[in-house]
């Protein structure tokens, strides 16, 4: 893996858009946890907004034009898609284990949301 230096600014949309989608799903998951923990309730994630040209631009400068993983070449080994590196859906820490919903939180929080006493 390369190490990924993070942009001192992020992309305009992420701040915007990206954010203010991520405290609606926060809200959302506060308001009923044990739905998203069930896979009952999914986050819609807006792929305008994290596929968009300007994050894309982004995360291939902090990542010198390379994946983070295999280290090739973004546009040699693909049309360089947006990876994660925890599922969209579900993680299952290991064999056996309960899976965990959801499995994705979004990019611009520093923590997945936190349910409500």
């Amino acid at each position: 893996m390369i190490r990924i230096v993070k942009l001192a600014k992020p992309p305009k949309i992420l701040t915007t858009k990206g954010a203010g989608q991520t405290r609606k799903d926060c809200a959302a998951y506060d308001d009923s946890p044990a739905d998203y923990r069930s896979g009952e309730k999914i986050f819609n994630i807006d792929s305008n907004v994290y596929r968009s040209e300007s994050v894309r631009k982004a995360l291939r400068r902090a990542q010198y034009d390379k994946c983070c993983y295999c280290e090739s070449k973004f546009l040699a080994t693909s049309y360089g898609p947006v990876e994660h590196y925890r599922p969209k859906g579900a993680v299952q820490q290991a064999r056996g284990q309960k899976k965990e919903y959801p499995g994705y939180y979004s990019k611009t929080t520093p923590q997945q949301p936190k349910a409500r006493d």
